[in-house]
Formats: C-alpha cells, sequence, structure tokens
C-alpha cells in the first residue's frame, strides 16, 4: 500500500513516463489497447481543432509550459515507434505537421516552434509544437511541460478563440 503511494506521487511530480508505469505503457502500445484508436470519440469536441481520417490536431486547456497555442498532432493509424512508420506515412504525416506550425505561427505570432516528439509518455507517437515568444518562460532552456500554472490565456474565451482560429486557419481549400 504505502509503496503504491510513494509510486503515485513520484508520477504526479514527474509525470506519466514509462519510466514510472511501464507495464500499462507496454500494454497501451499495442493497437488493440492504444487509447488513441480505440477509445470511443467524446461529444466534447472543444479542443479538437482537426480530425479526418489521417490526423487528429488538439490543443489543452489551461495548456502546457504555460506557452499560448501549445497544440499536439497524432496519427490516427497506431504506430508505437517512428521507425515503424512507412516512409510515405511518415512524409503525409510531417507534412501535415508543417502545415499545422505555418498555421500556428500565423495565428500565434510565435516566432519559432518547437516540436517535439517524446516516446516516453505516449504509446502512440504524437509531436508536441510548442510556439516560442521572446518573453516566455524558458529563454536558453529545455520547455518544462509539466508547467501549467498560471494558464497562457487571459479567459477560457480566448482558448477557444485560439481553437476556433486555428480552425479556421486548417480548414480544406
Amino acid at each position: 500500500m504505502i509503496v503504491n503511494l510513494v509510486r503515485k506521487a513520484t508520477t504526479e511530480k514527474r509525470g506519466k513516463s514509462f519510466h514510472y508505469r511501464y507495464s500499462e505503457f507496454i500494454q497501451a502500445s499495442q493497437k488493440e489497447n492504444c487509447p488513441c484508436t480505440t477509445e470511443p470519440e467524446s461529444d466534447d469536441k472543444t479542443d479538437d481543432i482537426l480530425k479526418n481520417d489521417l490526423f487528429w490536431v488538439h490543443g489543452e486547456y489551461p495548456g502546457q509550459a504555460r506557452l499560448f497555442g501549445k497544440l499536439c498532432v497524432i496519427p490516427l493509424k497506431h504506430y508505437f515507434h517512428f521507425e515503424d512508420m512507412p516512409e510515405a506515412d511518415a512524409s503525409v504525416f510531417m507534412s501535415e505537421v508543417q502545415r499545422v506550425g505555418k498555421a500556428l505561427r500565423k495565428v500565434t505570432g510565435a516566432v519559432k516552434i518547437n516540436y517535439e516528439m517524446h516516446a516516453n509518455s505516449g504509446a502512440h507517437i504524437h509531436i508536441h509544437l510548442f510556439p516560442r515568444y521572446l518573453d516566455d518562460d524558458f529563454p536558453s532552456a529545455p520547455i518544462d511541460y509539466r508547467v501549467s500554472e498560471p494558464a497562457p490565456y487571459e479567459s477560457y474565451e480566448e482558448y477557444l478563440w485560439f481553437i476556433e482560429r486555428m480552425r479556421e486557419e486548417l480548414k480544406p481549400e
């Protein structure tokens, strides 16, 4: 019991890395258990910027790292290792990531975008896009994605404005 409480406290403090939940992580790595491909779709589409047959682009409130406009691009086909993604699929995925990054810079006015693919926190390949600003909290340092408060948005309505602007920018032509 005490070991479980310590493990839970450690996991909450350090994040959701496989280092702290290896058996769950390996189970989720199997296509039939992957939350990105097996969980029923939520009725709440508030955070969904784009979802089609290939990709899911979503924001999150209050947001990671206090960076206005942080979002994620996820392929809907399951891949556990990026190197297992066929070259053609990887090319299409990275093209979509570029398209989203361009729209994100336009909507947010970010100076740069950090593109981060983490393989330790999710068993399904995905890329985080972190807009970078001259006055952000992480000059010359890695982004601490665990930091979320205070929210980078003045209000929840401003977050919804961001989501809507991104939807407009990413509409099919």
